[in-house]
């Protein structure tokens, strides 16, 4: 191994998705590290989000429900890219919005409150996401009775054609209509979520 590399021997992913797994960063507990796994589609899909990441740096909008990027590092498991990992505010891990969705009866306020609130900013920052789930959204608790969701994975977009970074109006219109999908699997998973409650 190269003397420069860091060794993910013996560390426990925090998970593992359709293209990814993600380990706990061994020399930082704040930072996590993502190593796509070992196919082209994974590598692609990495690549797209890289890419998608920079776009959304030169175009300055608000990156407050996003994870941050800060580079790749080369581990004994392969290449890999280092994120936040998210933390609340007293150390603990963060858990996803499943989590808090289908265990946090008392947050159910709030949790209504914090999603309509990214949905805002996913449209007025036209920021693009193609697998926007309450997996892939963690809440961040960042003070008493005080949360704000992160993205950390989904951004972007899959589509074959590239033209929907160019033009406003097919951007505004396909994040509107990706929100909406979004809006109705909560409805469907969480009964609870009333139609109306989420715009």
């Amino acid at each position: 191994m190269n003397a420069d590399s860091i060794s993910l021997q013996g560390v426990t992913p925090l998970g593992t998705g359709t293209s990814r797994a993600c380990y706990p960063h061994p020399n930082d507990p704040f930072l996590c590290i993502k190593i796509p796994l070992d196919d082209r589609t994974s590598q692609k899909r990495q690549s797209r989000e890289l890419r998608y990441y920079k776009r959304l740096k030169r175009s300055k909008v608000s990156m407050r429900h996003i994870s941050q990027y800060h580079g790749s590092i080369i581990t004994d498991k392969g290449e890999g890219y280092v994120y936040d990992r998210i933390i609340d505010f007293d150390g603990v891990p963060s858990r996803d919005l499943n989590h808090h969705l289908q265990n946090e009866e008392g947050l159910q306020k709030i949790l209504i409150h914090k999603i309509n609130e990214l949905g805002k900013t996913l449209e007025s920052g036209e920021i693009l996401f193609h697998d926007l789930n309450a997996s892939n959204v963690f809440c961040q608790k960042i003070a008493e009775n005080n949360y704000q969701l992160i993205i950390i994975d989904g951004l972007g977009d899959a589509s074959f054609f590239k033209f929907i970074h160019y033009f406003k109006m097919i951007r505004k219109r396909t994040i509107r209509r990706r929100w909406k999908r979004v809006v109705n699997r909560f409805s469907r998973y969480y009964p609870w979520i009333k139609p109306g409650m989420i715009k």
